[in-house]
């Protein structure tokens, strides 16, 4: 248990230190939300597909963001499981990198997905933590509220959200207190 929980640690410290480096090198606002999408592409499509698709859009005009977090998410993958599953030679070439995911067999690619996912929640995280409003945040001027400078705007209103179950009925979140014995609650019994 302690193992697991000192792996979560390891993985929560590195994906902070890189989520603080990388929104300074990039558009942190989209790389942010390159990392809000990031478990759900791995969940969907896997992580040898997930990398791949970063390391395309990375290359192409306004995508160092992509390429950005696809470095961040190998980093901390290999890091986490280079016992299991070994590292890329060169870890910053993205030919050398690809050569050496396609050669994991299947095994370790469900190795490399369950690291991955663990990480990336992590990265998301930490980038809803640390970087706010398309910039990083600013702990400057606290009196103003966290990660709000002078000359911040105002955040905007929204509607106010309504759940709804089976059909569009609105849900209640109430708790009922348990009725006693002979008790009702005005409902009807069905026939």
């Amino acid at each position: 248990m302690a193992g697991a929980i000192d792996r979560d640690v390891a993985r929560a410290r590195m994906a902070f230190q890189r989520v603080s480096e990388s929104s300074t090198k990039v558009d942190s606002g989209k790389y942010q939300s390159a990392l809000q999408q990031l478990p759900a592409m791995l969940q969907t499509h896997g992580f040898g597909q997930t990398m791949a698709f970063h390391m395309a859009k990375g290359n192409s005009e306004g995508g160092k963001h992509l390429d950005q977090t696809w470095r961040d998410l190998l980093e901390g993958v290999v890091a986490g499981s280079q016992d299991l599953v070994g590292r890329p030679q060169d870890r910053g070439d993205v030919k050398k990198v690809a050569d050496w995911l396609t050669k994991r067999d299947s095994r370790e690619h469900r190795i490399l997905l369950t690291e991955a996912l663990a990480y990336a929640g992590w990265l998301k995280r930490w980038a809803e933590a640390l970087i706010q409003n398309g910039g990083t945040k600013s702990t400057a001027n606290a009196k103003d509220g966290p990660g709000r400078g002078a000359g911040a705007a105002e955040p905007e209103a929204s509607a106010p959200v309504r759940d709804t179950g089976v059909g569009g009925a609105p849900v209640s979140h109430e708790v009922q207190e348990p009725m006693e014995e002979g008790e009702s609650d005005g409902a009807e019994a069905p026939a």
